[in-house]
């Protein structure tokens, strides 16, 4: 009977491999790998087309302008959420994005 060490199984399929993966791992591992490379091609060329992904933004800059200026007029911020309709965390996100 021979000594050594029992064959680690797959953590994916629980086949006997003496590799990390099994033969149909491996392939999938790499093409999954394949469509990540594909996926982040795309959005270079969707952003070089001048598309930006992304959910858009919750307060628009035309939005934003207006806020700022109740805000110089002299507007508490918590008051300039209540009448513009936004929330508290999403402006002060807003005012610390744009300069």
């Amino acid at each position: 009977m021979p000594v050594g060490y029992a064959l680690s199984l797959c953590g994916a399929c629980s086949a006997s491999a003496d590799m990390p993966w099994c033969a149909a791992c491996d392939a999938q591992h790499w093409s999954s790998q394949r469509h990540a490379i594909l996926v982040r091609q795309g959005l270079a060329r969707a952003r070089v087309l001048g598309r930006l992904g992304g959910r858009p933004r919750a307060i628009s800059a035309a939005l934003l302008q207006e806020i700022r200026q109740a805000l110089a007029g002299g507007m508490p911020k918590a008051q300039a959420c209540r009448v513009f309709g936004v929330k508290r965390t999403t402006l002060y996100d807003a005012l610390a994005r744009e300069p």
